[in-house]
């Protein structure tokens, strides 16, 4: 479990990984990139990730951008 903040108009560095992954927004909104799709995300908002599935975040607002990610390893790793 990690919690972690992207500052305004900055994005994390695009993800991948071999941990299914449950990221929980807690505060401000961004523009999540996953695959080939994007979507809003806003705080309050709960998305997942399977294992392997690159996924970025870019925070357009005003504010920083905080979450919660929860993580693991799928039993067939």
């Amino acid at each position: 479990m990690a919690r972690w903040t992207v500052a305004p108009q900055t994005s994390n560095d695009l993800d991948v990984h071999r941990s299914r992954e449950v990221w929980v927004v807690v505060a401000g909104t961004g523009m999540l990139t996953w695959t080939d799709r994007t979507t809003v995300l806003n705080a309050g908002d709960v998305v997942a990730f399977e294992s392997h599935v690159p996924h970025q975040i870019r925070n357009d607002g005003p504010d920083p951008l905080v979450a919660i990610s929860v993580y693991w390893l799928p039993e067939s790793a």
